[in-house]
């Protein structure tokens, strides 16, 4: 695939993360890539209590601060699921 350059998200998978055991979430650019480059994507996130969605958006800040070499702050370790010993973040990008 070929476009023009700029960098998207295009799929987030959470394993471990809040109350998340395994979600991934793929995003509308993924599939017409050169047409998503062109013009800007609206996303919106809606769903049951507890379903995931503060979820992502706080997967968002840690990649947020990893990609501006900030340090995470000491609460992100209540970002681990109950009973687990660590989360997996996966971000893939164009």
């Amino acid at each position: 695939m070929e476009h023009d350059g700029g960098i998207r998200l295009i799929q987030v998978e959470l394993q471990d993360f809040m109350n998340i055991g395994y979600g991934k979430i793929q995003f509308p650019c993924a599939i017409k890539l050169n047409e998503a480059m062109e013009h800007g994507d609206i996303l919106g996130i809606y769903g049951q209590n507890g379903s995931g969605k503060s979820a992502f958006i706080h997967s968002l800040m840690v990649l947020k601060k990893c990609l501006s070499g900030v340090q995470l702050p000491d609460y992100a370790t209540e970002y681990v699921a109950y009973g687990k010993e660590s989360s997996n973040l996966y971000f893939q990008f164009i």
